[in-house]
């Protein structure tokens, strides 16, 4: 099993859930010592066939089976659904039945059903 080399983290405190947490050379980042939310920043050098999304993985005890992926898939697509589904009822005025693109909500991955199937069937 590899090992990631140079391995280095912190605890960050912040309280805008908007602001970078990392330094991209043009922003600072604003951390302070109150913040309410915390993260976690992590750097670290991988060889070569080796995958910064596996190390994440593996930190985090997260399934990476297929049926695990597929299943955190669908959860986003229904999350995403349900949040168009209410901005275009607020854009609707309220209306309570808003139309809503039915083909992107049904486009959940299945384990059957292979991704290009998927994306054939939102462009038909």
């Amino acid at each position: 099993m590899a090992q990631p080399l140079d391995v280095d983290w912190k605890v960050l405190r912040y309280s805008d859930a908007t602001a970078d947490l990392m330094e991209n050379g043009f922003n600072q980042v604003t951390e302070t010592s109150e913040g309410q939310s915390r993260a976690l920043r992590i750097s670290f050098s991988l060889g070569s066939s080796e995958y910064a999304t596996m190390l994440i993985r593996e930190l985090t005890k997260t399934d990476s089976t297929i049926d695990s992926q597929i299943n955190m898939q669908n959860k986003a697509a229904d999350e995403i659904a349900e949040q168009a589904a209410a901005e275009t009822a607020e854009l609707a005025g309220g209306v309570d039945d808003a139309i809503v693109d039915d083909d992107v909500a049904a486009a959940s991955l299945t384990p059957e059903k292979t991704e290009k199937e998927v994306f054939e069937s939102i462009e038909h």
